[in-house]
């Protein structure tokens, strides 16, 4: 996304996250709206420390990672006590824009690195957010634990592996009926014959394939449901 597509710099960063929320028909408080403007000044302090980020601009993070966190809203409709697994959360995306936006979430943020695990324990401290757990593990472990299996209705990650490879990552997490969403960037489309047969084989089906712009730039980013049978 070139510096081009984003408003004018007269546009605040508060302007364009609660625009760019509402164009996904997601409307923010000014408290929920305010622990996002906390979140980019916490993760700007601590990203001179750890890596957290390449994208540094903080109207890049509001798109790149904030309105691009809550595109997974198109895929699940969240209720009270839903249990969310954020796999691979890195900096907290997608698991703390989600449960900042719709805070009836319970969400536990998953992640192999340490440094990243002790920076979303601070972070939550930080936005005084409660409901969220953070688990220093890595996933093909996690998933071999019988009281982790079958614990949540609802899995996201962004694909930072192949799409079969998520697949068998997230499938022991999720309860029958549950859903594996999966956002996905250009050319996701040669992968898709693959992803229907693996699913298929392992006692899952694809059951929505949703292309949603991402407000402020040129990209439309492809969204994988997956159920569990």
């Amino acid at each position: 996304m070139g510096h081009s597509t984003l408003p004018s710099p007269q546009f605040s960063t508060q302007e364009l996250l609660v625009d760019g929320a509402a164009a996904l028909g997601i409307i923010l408080t000014a408290s929920q709206t305010g622990k996002f403007i906390e979140y980019i000044d916490f993760l700007s302090h601590w990203n001179n420390k750890i890596n957290l980020t390449r994208i540094i601009d903080p109207f890049e993070i509001v798109v790149k990672h904030f309105l691009d966190s809550l595109l997974y809203l198109k895929g699940f409709a969240p209720f009270p006590g839903m249990r969310l697994l954020d796999l691979g959360s890195g900096a907290g995306f997608p698991g703390v824009p989600l449960k900042i936006a719709e805070p009836k979430l319970e969400v536990t943020l998953l992640d192999a690195r340490e440094k990243k695990v002790l920076f979303l324990r601070l972070l939550l401290r930080r936005l005084r957010i409660k409901g969220v757990s953070c688990l220093h593990d890595r996933a093909e472990k996690l998933g071999n634990i019988p009281c982790r299996q079958g614990g949540y209705q609802v899995v996201v990650t962004r694909a930072l592996a192949p799409l079969e490879k998520l697949i068998t990552l997230g499938l022991p997490f999720l309860r029958p009926g549950g859903r594996l969403v999966v956002s996905k960037g250009p050319g996701v489309e040669p992968e898709l014959d693959r992803v229907y047969k693996a699913s298929a084989s392992r006692g899952m089906q694809v059951a929505q394939v949703i292309r949603v712009p991402l407000p402020f730039s040129q990209l439309v980013r492809t969204l994988l449901v997956l159920t569990k049978h």
